[in-house]
Order: structure tokens, then sequence, then C-alpha cells
């Protein structure tokens, strides 16, 4: 078929069709209901897809990797089928008032795709996954079903319409927003990445080797899986206000990293060992536990703010080759300097302030071991710090309680009951944290 006077390339299907390589817009032969399978696989240079209304089906494949494809208008199509428009990375607009099928990942990774109105439609798996501009998605009242991850990783998506009908969406994945495996795996170029509110993990080895990378920020991201930025060599600030848990190597050699703030989270092993850089680590009072060689060889370590539960550093060898390591904070808001300026006797209060202090009198001189088989003793200390800690305080918690009991005894016989009960007692009491050492548990 020649090229029309308009510019437009008539597409009729028959056998051993060839498509002129300058036809940039495409128009479906009035002979044809159904555009075939690969028709179009691979075209370079199609810009634009025109059917007319009695063009039903789109085959699998059929403008799959067409990259310069924008703009498909399909009045009367009711069924695309597999991988159809499949990795079409610059199709803006897509008109389909008629469609009532769309295929396994007909649309996957159809980057510029913004919205999408779909009146009366099953979606299947993966079908728009990857369109990662996609904001809005209006569906119609005929909806049935939107199959699993259909909507995966489409990280901008705002808005979805959709009718009041029970069981419409299939699975709970369907519109889960995570940044998935390897996806920016050894880029040599991305050096800024911010994530929206609703990406919740990042996959493992997803930012692997990004040597230029150096912010990232992902306020809503709850986990990041194993060697996720693993040789960031770069990387110098993470904003991370909701980590729950960090993998296995997931920040291992970033070795610009200097400061890190994590509110409640589980560290897997290895998670930050080799930031070399790394100065200050502050763990919210949620922080579960810290496990194996998490700091190993984090040498220019000097701070860490932990709070009070023991337990919570797992292994000896966790701040092994830290030899710079000589401080620990308690986190605010666990309970414990609130207990002790509560204590009834100077003594007592002293004596805390001395326990807290020691932590930073020893650990200055404390071995940090080497390459080999020696673990250190920086972690170790600590734990051990922990305990005492953890056991005076409950020691004093009793002592307090035992005095103040002996107190109320002897002033119930000089105040009126009402004055001793709304006055003096409450005055007296410890703030009501709990405070633990292995399995004893005092109030």
């Amino acid at each position: 078929m020649m090229m029309a006077a308009d510019g437009w390339y008539t597409f009729t299907g028959r056998d051993g069709e060839v498509i002129p390589r300058n036809a940039t817009r495409v128009r479906i032969d009035v002979s044809l209901t159904v555009i075939p399978a690969n028709a179009f696989y691979m075209n370079p240079s199609i810009e634009e897809v025109e059917c007319h209304v009695d063009v039903k089906t789109v085959e699998g494949s059929a403008f799959f990797c067409c990259l310069s494809l924008r703009r498909v208008i399909m009045p009367g199509v009711e069924v695309v089928k597999k991988e159809a428009f499949h990795f079409c990375e610059a199709l803006t607009y897509v008109e389909c008032d008629k469609l009532e099928r769309i295929g396994f990942g007909a649309f996957f990774d159809c980057k510029s795709l913004r919205i999408i109105k779909l009146p009366s439609a099953k979606i299947v798996g993966w079908a728009f996954t990857g369109c990662t501009a996609l904001t809005n998605v209006e569906f119609g009242k005929e909806m049935e079903s939107i199959g699993g991850k259909a909507f995966y990783r489409c990280t901008s998506l705002e808005r979805i319409t959709i009718p009041l009908k029970d069981g419409i969406i299939t699975e709970n994945n369907t519109f889960k927003k995570f940044i998935p495996a390897n996806a920016f795996y050894m880029n040599p170029s991305i050096e800024e990445v911010e994530c929206h509110v609703d990406v919740k993990t990042v996959e493992g080895s997803a930012f692997f080797c990004c040597l230029s990378l150096r912010r990232v920020i992902m306020p809503g991201v709850e986990v990041v899986k194993k060697e996720a930025f693993h040789f960031c060599e770069a990387l110098t600030y993470v904003e991370c206000d909701k980590l729950e848990r960090i993998g296995f190597g997931a920040f291992f050699d970033c070795k610009s990293l200097r400061i890190i703030k994590l509110p409640s989270a589980k560290i897997v092993g290895w998670a930050f060992t080799g930031c070399t850089a790394l100065t200050n680590v502050e763990f919210g009072k949620e922080m579960e536990s810290i496990e194996e060689k998490a700091f190993y060889r984090c040498t220019s370590l000097e701070r860490i703010t932990i709070p009070l539960k023991d337990g919570i550093i797992t292994e000896n060898n966790t701040f092994k080759k830290c030899e710079n390591l000589k401080h620990v904070d308690l986190v605010g808001g666990g309970g414990v300097h609130e207990t002790i300026a509560a204590l009834l006797l100077e003594g007592w209060k002293n004596d805390m302030d001395r326990e807290i202090n020691s932590i930073n009198q020893s650990l200055p001189t404390t071995p940090a071991g080497d390459d080999f088989n020696d673990a250190g003793g920086k972690a170790l200390a600590i734990r051990m710090w922990i305990r005492s800690v953890l056991r005076k305080i409950i020691h004093y918690k009793a002592q307090h309680q035992s005095f103040l009991n002996e107190a109320a005894t002897t002033l119930q016989h000089t105040l009126p009951r009402d004055i001793m009960v709304n006055n003096v007692l409450p005055f007296l009491e410890l703030p009501s944290y709990t405070f633990e050492v292995g399995d004893h548990e005092e109030e």
C-alpha cells in the first residue's frame, strides 16, 4: 500500500506487506477487524495509529516496543491482548471507548502514559505495570475485575474512579508500589532519587553500584531490602522517616554517608558495613535489633543514640573495627531520664547518672577488634552496660516504691485521705515506664 497524500500509510495486513521506513502515521484499512500479532513489532518510526470503528481486536505484541508511538485512536476495539503495547515508552494518549478486556502486560512500561479511561473492562494481571507517569485512571460502571499487579510500580498514580462492587480488585498487590529489584542496577548517571510517600519498599539491588547517586528522599519507605544501595559510594544523604527494616548489606560500602537517622527499624547483618565516613547514627525509641556486623568497618563512627533495651544489639561483632566509637547516648522519650528525675533520693539519681555516663568513660579505650577472629569489645561493652543500667533502674524503682509505701502508711495518720490520694501520692509516683532485663520485668 502506498503512502497517501496526507502523509498517512494505510495498513492492510496482507502477507508480505512491508511498512515503509518513513511511515510515521498509520491508518488501519477498512478490510481489517483485527490488528494481527506482531504487526508493528519493534517498529522504530510510527508515531500515530488510527483504527476505524470496526477494528475489534489488537493481537499480542502488535505494537511491542514501538518506541516512537505517541497516540493511538481505537474507537471500536474491545480486546487488547498480551503485551500489545509493551514498552511503548513514548505513548501518551490512548482512545478506547469500547474496550472490554485488557490482556497480560498489555501496556507494561508505557512510561509516558498519564491518564486512561476504561469503560467496561476486565483487566488481567500486570496490564499497566511500570506506567510510572500514570496519575489518573477512570473505570466505567460495568468494570468487572482488576487483576494482580495490574498497576504495580505506577508510582505517580494518585486517583482511581471505580464502581462500588465487591471483588472488583482481585488481589492485594494490585496497587502495590515499590521500587523493583535491579531497577537502576549499576546506573552510572542518576544523582538524586525522590519517592512519594506511598512508595513502601525498595527491592533488592534496586540501586546497586549507582556510583553517582548522592541523595535519596524516601519519606514513606518502610523496607529497604538486600543490597539495595550496595556500593553507592557517592551517597551522602538519605531521608527515611518511616523505615522499619533494613536488609542484608543494604548500604554496604556507601563510603560517603556521614549521618543516618533510623526511626523504628530492624537492621539485618552487614547493613552499613564499610560506611567509612559514617560518624553519627541515631536510632528511634522503637528500634528492635541491630544484627551481625551491621556497622563493621565503620571506621569514622563516633556516636550512636539507642533506646535502653536489653538484647537490642544481638552480636558482639556489630561494631567490629569501629575504632573511633566513643559515645553512646540514650534516645529521648524512652522514660529513662524521666524516671531518674522522679526518684526520691538524690543519691539514687547520682548513682544512675554515673552508671549512664560510665560507657562514655570506658568505650574510647575498648578494643575494636581486627580483621580476623577478634570481634573486639565495643558491642559487648554496650550490651553489658545496657543490662547494668536496666538492673539499677529496676532496683531503684523497687526501692522508690517501698519508700513510698512506708511514707504512705505514716502520712495516712496525719493527713486526710483525700489529700493523700489526690495530692501527695501522685506527686511521688514514678512515671509508668516498663524496663526489662531478659525475661525479668518490673514496673
